[in-house]
């Protein structure tokens, strides 16, 4: 059909691009496959087109404007129309336009297909923008999108990405502004969230109130409006009100019927073509509309504003901070919720509660247990409270046993109920790493994976094939190539203690980092990033913990190389790309082992690659180098561990061979990269990736 598009032959439509005004040779009936907008046009108009002239059928062609979107925000991109028709002409393949969906014109692409009623294409544009365009970067602005042309499943993927990215988000230019703007529903879903990001509850409460705030110059509802009370009036009063009402009723008919007759006027004034664009333009208007009316700023009622208060996690605000809210007026309907959060707070030791609350006295996900916590908010099976001050690790540790032998199970659903806060954490990491643990590839099972391509790429013939490969370097990194380990692959190490040459040096150390699962809580940059546990990680980029670099930036933003969240970055295509990290002045550490995630992508994956070494960032040392692109040979156990590299924001942990300070020394480095050494899967020079973190000995300086 493809090539029926703008050609005359058997054409009976001519459809106009209200952007740009070209026009294009159609077919109804492949329009109306397409567009049930068009279908339902078709199907109702047609008749008055159809005459007979003497005995013969006679079609006249239409000349139709397609109608226009519905605003969204950035400029306007011309070429909407044409991409659209060529979908519907490859009989509805979106592989033939995907290409040319980016994250400037997919909202208006899907707006276009929202007023078309193109379902097909709704559904596949859904997938493309989910799969490859959002971000924590631009997911605030899809999110509104998404209200406005009812897209559930972009809502749902955007309202994930501002739960789990929300504290660099607030961080960000105008930073949580934008809640301001969110309908009710949407923002109550986001304040309800267990695991939004958040360091303390207090940020809830001042959202809230920002958000109430906003609302207060807006009309009055009934409820709240004095002249709609007519409790205490009198009669003569209220036949007086009465009389009011009548005569604004009368005066809005009479202008409402003046501007009904100005409009069926200019109506009558239209040839027929014109008044069914006329009529099928006003049912557009309609649809737009209820679009913006989805995103209109109101006022809440009682109930809302009850509704929205129970978010808050009264148990978890400080005394002198419920006792604020008890002051102030925006929280006058939330004093009930304030009482028993005081309640919970002060009646530590009762193994019971009195009555049944209504309030979430639940902690978030992502809230820190206090060391020196002396109120319980989790009750175990036998309803004794959990105790307090307890190490991170223990803690872990007895949710784990506590989980085997607790007759509370989690539900398929992943919700309610856990035997306790500890249990549901620990899910969250799980859901977090759902993708590796179906195929059984974390922790120890890495070592099993990998045992056998360690002995293969330790043969000295695999490790010359290895490196040609590679284009001869032209930069300083040739001498360093020259001089690569005889190193394969390594298992990630649980626990390097056993390590001679280090415990001998570093003997009276005290602080390492020892690695238990692909982005535990045990490394470096989640110490440093949660100011050693003691707060809520953040991006500690963002906070100036470390320092993130790159050769080149092509796509995301430099921190998202020590995030925890697959997303999609990469440098430029230039040869020997990398990412790294300065720890900070004064900081040294000797690795034992580093984790990486493959970005939120199925191409352009790492493949090969050092992790290199440095103090004064121009002096590299390699501390690991992986080989895995052009040695299967057709070898099935290779094939496999290059299958799991390239899965989508996959992660995988490496050892590093501690033989290796014997020559290189115990000084530890404060400068890590990560550099590419060869092509990627997808044979470019990009390098991407979405998470680093490393473990290992402390030799100098204070962490955090």
């Amino acid at each position: 059909m493809a090539e029926f598009l703008n050609n005359e032959t058997l054409s009976d439509i001519t459809v106009t691009n209200p952007a740009s005004g070209a026009q294009y040779k159609a077919h109804k009936v492949i329009l109306a496959s397409g567009s049930k907008y068009f279908l339902e046009l078709f199907v109702s108009e047609d008749a008055s087109k159809i005459n007979l002239v003497n005995s013969n059928l006679i079609i006249q062609q239409l000349q139709f404007e397609v109608p226009k979107p519905i605003e969204v925000s950035g400029d306007h991109p011309d070429d909407i129309v044409s991409k659209i028709l060529k979908y519907f002409y490859h009989n509805q393949d979106f592989t033939v336009i995907e290409n040319e969906i980016t994250e400037t014109n997919a909202p208006f692409i899907f707006s276009q297909a929202f007023v078309l009623k193109a379902e097909n294409l709704k559904k596949s544009l859904e997938q493309r923008i989910i799969e490859k365009i959002l971000n924590p970067s631009n997911c605030t602005q899809y999110f509104f999108e998404s209200i406005k042309f009812k897209s559930q499943a972009i809502q749902k993927a955007c309202e994930d990405l501002i739960v789990m990215n929300f504290a660099d988000i607030a961080q960000k230019d105008k930073g949580t502004e934008f809640l301001k703007e969110l309908p009710f529903d949407q923002f109550r879903n986001l304040c309800a969230a267990d695991n939004l990001y958040i360091q303390e509850e207090k940020i809830v409460v001042d959202l809230i109130e920002g958000y109430l705030k906003h609302r207060e110059n807006l009309p009055l509802l009934d409820e709240e409006n004095p002249l709609k009370d007519w409790s205490n009036l009198t009669q003569a009063e209220k036949d007086k009100r009465l009389e009011e009402e009548k005569k604004q009723r009368e005066e809005e008919k009479k202008a409402k019927d003046e501007e009904e007759k100005k409009e069926n006027d200019e109506f009558a004034k239209l040839d027929e073509l014109g008044k069914i664009q006329h009529k099928w333009r006003k049912k557009v208007v309609e649809i737009e509309s209820k679009a913006k009316e989805r995103l209109a700023v109101k006022r809440l009622n009682k109930a809302q504003k009850t509704e929205l208060f129970k978010t808050i996690r009264y148990s978890f605000l400080r005394h002198e901070e419920l006792l604020l809210m008890t002051m102030n007026p925006v929280y006058e309907l939330a004093k009930n919720f304030i009482v028993e959060g005081l309640s919970v707070r002060l009646d530590s030791y009762e193994t019971t509660l009195k009555k049944e609350l209504q309030i979430n006295i639940e902690p978030r996900v992502y809230f820190e247990p206090e060391t020196n916590k002396t109120i319980n908010t989790s009750i175990d099976t036998k309803g004794q409270p959990m105790g307090g001050g307890v190490g991170l690790g223990n803690m872990f540790k007895q949710a784990l046993a506590q989980k085997q032998q607790s007759p509370v199970k989690m539900n398929q659903n992943h919700s309610k109920p856990y035997a306790n806060y500890y249990e549901r954490k620990i899910d969250e990491e799980r859901e977090v790493q759902k993708d590796v643990l179906k195929r059984g590839v974390i922790g120890p099972a890495i070592k099993n994976m990998f045992a056998e391509s360690q002995k293969r790429q330790n043969q000295p013939n695999q490790l010359n094939q290895s490196l040609n490969v590679f284009k001869k370097p032209t930069d300083q990194l040739s001498q360093s190539m020259m001089m690569l380990p005889q190193s394969g692959p390594k298992p990630p190490q649980k626990n390097l203690n056993n390590s001679a040459i280090l415990n001998d040096y570093l003997s009276e150390r005290p602080t390492e980092f020892i690695y238990e699962h692909d982005f535990d809580e045990n490394g470096v940059l989640y110490f440093l990033g949660s100011f050693g546990k003691k707060k809520m990680w953040q991006n500690p980029h963002l906070i100036g913990q470390v320092q993130a670099f790159t050769s080149s930036l092509g796509a995301g933003t430099v921190d998202n190389f020590v995030g925890r969240i697959a997303t999609n970055c990469r440098t430029q295509n230039e040869p020997f790309s990398y990412f790294g990290v300065d720890l900070g002045q004064g900081r040294s550490l000797l690795p034992t082992c580093y984790t990486i995630r493959n970005r939120n992508s199925t191409t352009h994956v790492l493949m090969n690659w050092h992790l290199e070494g440095s103090n004064d960032k121009t002096n590299w040392e390699i501390l690991d180098r992986r080989i895995y692109l052009g040695l299967n040979d057709g070898d099935a156990q290779l094939e496999e561990e290059q299958k799991h590299l390239k899965q989508k924001g996959v992660a995988s942990t490496w050892g590093v061979d501690t033989d290796i300070y014997r020559e290189l020394g115990f000084e530890g480095y404060r400068f890590f990269r990560i550099i590419q050494v060869g092509k990627n899967s997808s044979g470019s020079d990009n390098l991407a990736l979405s998470g680093f973190e490393v473990y290992g000995k402390v030799v100098r300086g204070r962490f955090p």
